[in-house]
């Protein structure tokens, strides 16, 4: 029996000064996230490595980052935060559904933060890294850094989360990430699968994105990636109502260990 993680509400609000560079609360999201993607966007909106920054960067570690975002609230902005591990987190799809994309000529802004992405253990990053440098067609739509970063100010920033992964135990970014008024693109597996409505599902009280099928049991995981990708890029543009709807629902959605752990007292009540 599948029971969910669960995180502690209190250290994921968006109003906390500490962690976001213009707070904000739950009926003022609208507001909140527009001033803070142009925060955001404005600090990467140049080649300049900036030293360590309150919200942005991690002050203990270095960090390397390349590409740039242009300065315009209305980009869907999309956030992906995770380790450089393919067998897992399909960063490798990721990168194949985000290259159709650019080719294709969608609007929208990616950012990718984890640790190891230049390393000649990450080939597939480290080329499209490099790439990042070198194709006018990147400019002004993708960043990575190399390195972890505080994820609250950037899920203050984005609009959408991607989670891409191949299996996944349950998994907490996208509960951090519903708190920010930010909406998950996860891949149709474990926790995620359990605890993302898409619309297909209930459009009502939809919170999320979600991949048709299991990544794992499609012949070309990177098509439905993309084609997840697409329909959130499609209704943040298209349909302002739902994608509202959805932030709404997400805002309203309950992560907390109490839930949880009143699930494990329940089970290990019925094993003894």
């Amino acid at each position: 029996e599948g029971i969910l993680c669960g995180i502690e509400p209190k250290r994921y609000e968006p109003f906390c000064e500490d962690k976001v560079f213009f707070p904000f609360y739950k009926n003022e999201y609208k507001e909140g996230k527009k001033k803070n993607k142009e925060f955001l966007q404005t600090i990467f909106s140049t080649d300049e490595l900036y030293e360590p920054l309150p919200f942005i960067l991690n002050s203990k570690f270095g960090f390397l980052k390349l590409g740039t975002l242009d300065i315009n609230s209305s980009t869907p902005l999309i956030f992906c935060s995770s380790r450089c591990d393919n067998k897992q987190k399909g960063f490798y799809y990721l990168i194949e559904a985000v290259k159709i994309l650019i080719k294709e000529n969608w609007d929208f802004q990616l950012i990718i933060a984890s640790s190891g992405i230049a390393s000649e253990e990450s080939p597939y990053l480290q080329t499209f890294f490099e790439d990042l440098s070198n194709k006018k067609e990147y400019k002004g739509k993708i960043l990575m850094i190399d390195n972890f970063v505080p994820v609250y100010q950037y899920l203050a920033s984005s609009d959408m989360l991607i989670f891409p992964s191949l299996y996944e135990p349950c998994g907490l970014v996208h509960f951090q990430a519903m708190r920010y008024g930010c909406v998950p693109i996860v891949a149709n597996t474990g926790g995620l699968r359990d605890s993302i409505i898409s619309l297909s599902e209930d459009y009502n009280n939809a919170n999320g994105f979600k991949t048709d099928f299991d990544l794992k049991l499609v012949e070309k995981p990177e098509m439905s990636i993309l084609n997840v990708m697409k329909q959130a890029i499609r209704t943040y543009y298209d349909d302002k109502k739902t994608f509202d709807n959805m932030i709404k629902n997400g805002l309203e959605f309950d992560s907390s260990y109490d839930k949880t752990q009143e699930k494990f007292y329940q089970l290990y009540k019925r094993l003894m």
